[in-house]
């Protein structure tokens, strides 16, 4: 699928005749749609993601605060490219020049953009932490044990908490129909690809540094969360600089929970002491090491959870770290953020 490039036509022929010429040609990047207003092109842009807009300039003050990228065509025979500044993030292109030289100029700017747009990209991966947890067997902490970890390291930098356990419930949230929660995420994750971290960090219930998203409607809905929409959210997710810190509570089994294990930079495998509780863990690994993702196991590191009588039947967001848990959760981390 092209990119789109949004061409505001102004009134005018000469837009028209642009777009006609840009879109003749098998080698253009995008697929040029002409918009006669910027009312038209904003609500375009609230249902599709628009790479860049090709307009006059004299207009650069109707552009949604959002545009990334934006080429305005000038009548000035000496343009030069302006410096980005956060406010200003834009190219000046002569206008009447040849039709050729303009798809080249937009096409030379946007390859500029992207390639910088990739090292930050590379360079907020390298930072970020994306962390697993899961469970073969229950009665392990694993989905308090998840919470309290993103709790941590919420502490040190701005973290995002998704539980796939169906039936795990926040801390003194009650749950209402008109709230967003993870059903809506995937609904949304199935419905387009584009602009998914941005719905997650709309959707988020907000605790300082902590985001989190409430569990689903209904656990039909974490069954029929497919391998593919979780390879997306993964990636989105990772691609975003809003967190850096993601900490996944698994409880998922199929496809798309080895999507999840193996978009994460780390595993931690919850366990228990006990014959039938190794006997389990020992089938997981072999189970995963069947399905040819050994490399998963390279990642995993194998937990057993202290008992923490504080979190024994209710319990809050401030008492999370406060016994057992938080002071292993301390040494684990070695980061000294919860005392």
């Amino acid at each position: 699928m092209k990119r789109i490039l949004a061409i505001l036509a102004d009134g005018t022929d000469y837009m028209g005749e642009l777009a006609s010429y840009l879109n003749s040609g098998s080698d253009f990047i995008f697929k040029s749609i002409i918009f006669n207003n910027v009312r038209e092109l904003k609500k375009f842009m609230n249902e599709y993601t628009v790479e860049m807009i090709l307009c006059n300039e004299d207009i650069r003050h109707e552009l949604p605060s959002e545009t990334e990228n934006v080429c305005f065509l000038s009548e000035d025979g000496e343009v030069m490219e302006t410096a980005e500044t956060e406010e200003t993030r834009w190219h000046r292109i002569f206008k009447y020049q040849s039709s050729e030289m303009i798809k080249k100029e937009v096409t030379d700017y946007y390859n500029k953009k992207q390639r910088k747009t990739i090292e930050e990209i590379r360079q907020i991966e390298a930072r970020k932490r994306i962390i697993c947890v899961c469970s073969p067997i229950g009665g392990c902490y694993c989905s308090t044990f998840a919470l309290a970890l993103a709790q941590y390291c919420s502490f040190g930098g701005k973290t995002l908490f998704i539980s796939f356990d169906p039936f795990f419930e926040y801390p003194g949230e009650e749950k209402s129909q008109a709230d967003k929660n993870l059903t809506d995420l995937v609904y949304y994750i199935q419905a387009r690809e584009s602009q998914v971290a941005e719905f997650v960090s709309k959707m988020a219930v907000h605790r300082e540094s902590l985001d989190y998203i409430s569990g689903v409607s209904h656990w039909f809905d974490i069954a029929e969360i497919s391998r593919e929409n979780m390879r997306i959210l993964i990636e989105c997710l990772n691609e975003t600089c809003e967190y850096e810190n993601i900490i996944f509570d698994m409880r998922i089994i199929g496809g798309a929970g080895i999507e999840l294990l193996a978009g994460s930079k780390s595993v931690y495998l919850l366990k228990k002491n006990g014959y039938n509780a190794s006997k389990a863990v020992d089938e997981w690994k072999r189970q995963i090491r069947f399905a040819n993702c050994g490399s998963i196991l390279e990642k995993t590191r194998e937990l057993v959870i202290p008992q923490d009588e504080l979190l024994e039947g209710n319990y809050s967001f401030d008492i999370l770290l406060k016994g057992h848990l938080g002071r292993f959760i301390e040494e684990l981390e070695g980061l000294k953020y919860c005392r």
